[in-house]
């Protein structure tokens, strides 16, 4: 049996005993004694590992930062009797471990040898600056239709997106591709940096993540992402898939192109919307929002999820997280996504014809109801959470450390702003307008037979005409992404439950 009791920092006091056979400190989620990043400066993601290893209590260092120290000495491997003191960094938490009535035969499990280390998280290169500034007017906006729409409206920017540079598996080496994953292998998953557990899972199921392609006139646009989830169907976004049909109707066409393999394309064969998204052409028929209960709509649409039935079964699948899994979702959960953000991107971030995904991690950063509330687990199906939001990128999985799908990206928080080149074209044409507008107006009120009445109406109609043109038409607006980084998924189970109620079958994840 083993006690660790925190001497120090916000738990100090606290106690938990473990019967073993291994225990994981540090600051990642997984860990079994958890730190506070924020905090916990000296403290590394997989800092340490206390394991029972022949009936005896052994501490390893597994590559930190800042070390492990007992009595004033740096450790690598230690065995601990008794009562020990155990610091992380030579000034940072301090633990008390206490070791009491082991079995004498305790099963033998490998510890991470001191020459193997653990990756540490590598910062990413700053991202390049957008040629194209664009001003912010302070309007609050939804990503609630996807880059196909967005592209429809004029809705776009020009922008640049860099790859993180990739995390390196053992110390002092960065090795790449299969000898990357091979090295990656040979050490316990569990022990593994959430960073590199999630690049593992992204390499896994990069095959099952697919850029959807509308097609009408001899051209095609990518307008989205989809996943593939079960045998000829692929998930992605309701409001993704109320635009499918349509297309299809009138003679268009809709393909899933697999990513990095453009030979895999799906040809898509019918679209399946959540019975409650709520569209535009349900309001306009009449339907009422879903009101709380000071009346106010949904911030986020709910129910933002669908799925397209496809020609051919796709190679690989990816799993939805468990009940137990989605439970436990809460802000500081480590998740990434795999997808096509094209929204304002340089030649829309893919080239269609061989599309290659963007993966990008974060952090949840909070879950809630749709009207940002908090709620119940079940009704908590929004997830918030601060990886980068864009059109195109609608639909994408957003998966945890195991590669389990917890949600779908859904919608990000936006104002809408406009370019400064274009912004200066537009009032410089606003301004020759108003010149004209005024010139007409003087030469008409200089007619001596107007009454006073007929003065007035002219100046009125001077000032209406000259305020419309002023106004910033809608095809000159931009979305623009906001500073707070907060962006938007729909929880996995409500895809769960659309596949039930049309029969299909999906893999869920432990």
């Amino acid at each position: 049996m083993i006690t660790i009791t925190h001497l120090s920092g916000f738990g100090r006091g606290k106690s938990k005993t473990f019967q073993g056979p291994s225990i994981l400190l540090g600051t990642d989620p997984s860990c079994d004694i958890r730190f506070d990043a924020t905090w916990d400066k000296e403290v590394s993601p997989r800092h340490a590992q206390i394991s029972i290893l022949n009936g005896e209590c052994v501490i390893d260092d597994l590559g930190s930062a800042t070390g492990v120290w007992i009595g004033g000495r740096k450790i690598t491997r230690e065995v601990l009797h008794g009562t020990v003191e155990v610091t992380l960094g030579q000034n940072g938490q301090r633990l008390q471990v206490q070791v009491a009535n082991l079995p004498a035969s305790a099963p033998v499990q490998q510890a991470a040898a001191p020459a193997h280390t653990l990756p540490q998280r590598r910062p990413a290169p700053a991202s390049g600056s957008s040629k194209a500034v664009p001003i912010a007017i302070g309007i609050a906006a939804l990503l609630g239709f996807g880059f196909f729409g967005a592209k429809q409206a004029g809705l776009l920017d020009s922008g640049d997106n860099r790859p993180p540079r990739r995390a390196s598996v053992m110390q002092g080496t960065e090795p790449s591709g299969q000898d990357a994953d091979s090295a990656a292998a040979t050490v316990p998953s569990r022990m593994l940096d959430s960073d590199e557990r999630l690049r593992l899972a992204a390499k896994k199921y990069e095959q099952a993540v697919g850029v959807v392609i509308f097609s009408a006139n001899g051209k095609g646009e990518p307008g989205g992402t989809a996943w593939a989830v079960a045998e000829k169907t692929f998930a992605t976004n309701s409001h993704i898939t109320e635009m499918v049909s349509p297309l299809l109707e009138d003679g268009g066409a809709v393909h899933v192109v697999l990513n990095k393999n453009p030979n895999l394309r799906y040809r898509v064969l019918k679209a399946i919307s959540h019975p409650e998204f709520l569209t535009n052409e349900k309001l306009e028929a009449g339907q009422l929002p879903r009101l709380n209960i000071d009346g106010k709509p949904e911030s986020v649409g709910a129910y933002d999820v669908g799925l397209l039935v496809v020609d051919e079964d796709p190679p690989v699948k990816m799993p939805l997280a468990s009940e137990a899994k989605l439970q436990q979702l809460d802000s500081g959960h480590r998740v990434a996504f795999l997808g096509f953000p094209l929204e304002g991107l340089k030649s829309d971030n893919i080239d269609m014809h061989y599309p290659v995904a963007t993966m990008q991690s974060g952090i949840i950063t909070s879950m809630t109801d749709s009207w940002m509330a908090q709620s119940t687990h079940q009704k908590s199906v929004l997830i918030h959470h601060n990886l980068p939001s864009a059109g195109g990128a609608s639909g994408s999985p957003v998966f945890d450390a195991d590669g389990s799908v917890v949600g779908l990206h859904c919608a990000g928080n936006y104002t809408m702003g406009i370019r400064f080149d274009v912004g200066n074209m537009l009032r410089a044409e606003a301004a020759a307008q108003r010149k004209a507008l005024r010139a007409k107006a003087l030469a008409m009120l200089r007619n001596p037979r107007l009454s006073e009445k007929e003065k007035e109406e002219i100046k009125a109609a001077f000032v209406r005409e000259a305020s419309a043109i002023s106004a910033i038409p809608a095809e000159a607006l931009t979305r623009v992404t906001s500073a707070s980084l907060i962006n938007f998924a729909q929880r996995v189970d409500l895809l769960k439950g659309l596949m039930k109620s049309n029969g299909i079958s999906y893999t869920e994840s432990n």
